[in-house]
């Protein structure tokens, strides 16, 4: 634009020398005439041209702004695209992976009952998918309602034991209570929630019940994410419900496997397990024995004179004395790993892990003890009856599994010969017997 005075200049010049010849070739007054017409009309001409090309160079620098803002626009735009671009390609990867993982779900609760395998797997889908930060996994005991942390992920051993949810208080105790989803920006919204997060002993961001046919078997509580989320967590509370779902048809399994296993190996008449289920854990004692080097101790057991006992007051007396003698077992106080089975008719066998003869002749004394002072109301009146019962220990008796119930066994005879509603030992004379 600063050279556009340069045109109407170099004619002015043009049009003097032009006149200058003019003027030299012609007689004074034409030649002045002449000049003066040229000069004007290449002035006007030069004014004209001037003006054009000034609207000229104004109308293309606003081209080229009009120009160079659409570029940057489109550059913008394009820039705008490339992140929506990228950010459709990480969702999509994501996506991608979580549903590689709720495959991996699905199929492993099609293929295990042990529900606490999975619920390891769902605190780890939580954390990587989900965005969890700190999040656990509380299961409702039928029985007591005694709510428990049974998985968490980023939790300390501290956090773990001091853990406390209560039915119908906090947010953990409401959700079980009305069985319905919580998150914390829907409970912004409703004034009635105010004072149930207030209360809460557990922080929640998303708390998920885990529904059975209608009963709430726990719940799945996200206490924390990674990030703040700021745009919102609806995603996030729409697959927590969705994880929660398969969670709670996996326990669901678990517990129709559970009892499906605990009909198989339990005695229908007294309640113990089975002599199947004696055998199975009687070698699973002696491996876990031999790899650690410890000890555990089996008590062989039977009813004194029961088939003189059954023969006079008849099977459903004998039965109920069966039941009841199992009763005394089971409510003897003894330690949750040992294993009470019925052993086959009027006999009941006992494992006792960790155990040496020692202590389970004491053991055994105590359910001696117990059901001597039992007495049974049946229309014949008050029945009493006593048992006999013979001790061997691991790895002191034998180290074979069929020797190690012999052994017991000849000391149950030696009980028996001696008197009955006593207690024997495994010494080395049975060992020559079992030989």
């Amino acid at each position: 634009m600063k050279d556009l005075w340069k045109a109407p200049a170099l004619g002015l010049v043009a049009a003097v020398c032009a006149a200058a010849v003019i003027f030299l070739g012609e007689t004074a007054p034409t030649a002045i005439k002449a000049v003066l017409a040229a000069s004007v009309s290449l002035v006007a001409v030069s004014g004209v041209a001037l003006s054009f090309l000034k609207k000229a160079a104004t109308s293309a620098e606003e081209v080229a702004d009009t120009a160079r803002q659409e570029k940057g626009r489109i550059e913008r735009d394009f820039q705008k695209v490339k992140a929506t671009s990228e950010e459709l390609k990480k969702r999509v990867m994501e996506v991608s992976t979580l549903m590689a993982s709720l495959k991996s779900i699905a199929r492993a609760i099609g293929q295990s009952l042990e529900y606490k395998k999975i619920l390891s797997f769902v605190m780890d889908i939580a954390h990587r998918n989900i965005g969890a930060k700190k999040c656990s996994l509380w299961v409702v005991d039928a029985a007591s309602r005694e709510i428990r942390v049974e998985e968490a992920y980023g939790w300390t051993d501290a956090d773990k034991a001091s853990a406390r949810a209560e039915w119908g208080k906090g947010v953990i105790g409401y959700v079980l209570d009305k069985k319905i989803p919580y998150d914390c920006e829907s409970s912004k919204r409703d004034p009635a929630m105010m004072s149930v997060t207030r209360d809460s002993l557990i922080p929640s961001v998303i708390c998920a019940p885990l529904i059975v046919g209608g009963e709430v078997v726990g719940i799945l509580n996200i206490e924390e994410f990674s990030d703040a989320k700021k745009s919102g967590i609806q995603d996030e509370v729409g697959l927590a419900n969705f994880l929660a779902g398969l969670v709670a048809m996996s326990i669901k399994n678990s517990r129709l496997f559970e009892q499906a296993q605990d009909k198989a190996n339990t005695d229908g008449l007294t309640r113990l397990f089975t002599h199947r289920y004696f055998q199975e854990q009687l070698d699973q004692e002696i491996r876990r024995s031999e790899r650690y080097g410890d000890c555990f101790s089996l008590i062989l057991t039977d009813i004194d004179h029961f088939k003189k006992f059954n023969d006079t007051y008849g099977h459903q007396i004998g039965d109920l004395v069966l039941r009841e003698t199992a009763g005394c077992f089971k409510s003897a106080g003894l330690h949750k790993d040992v294993t009470l089975a019925r052993y086959g008719g009027e006999e009941f066998i006992v494992i006792l892990p960790h155990t040496n003869k020692d202590e389970a002749f004491k053991v055994a004394e105590h359910l001696r003890k117990s059901v001597e002072s039992r007495a049974y109301d049946t229309d014949s009146g008050k029945l009493k009856v006593n048992i006999s019962l013979g001790v061997s220990t691991f790895p002191d008796d034998a180290q074979q599994k069929s020797v190690l119930i012999e052994m017991a066994d000849h000391a149950l005879y030696r009980a028996k010969k001696g008197g009955r509603n006593q207690v024997q030992l495994a010494i080395p004379e049975d060992r020559q017997q079992s030989s």
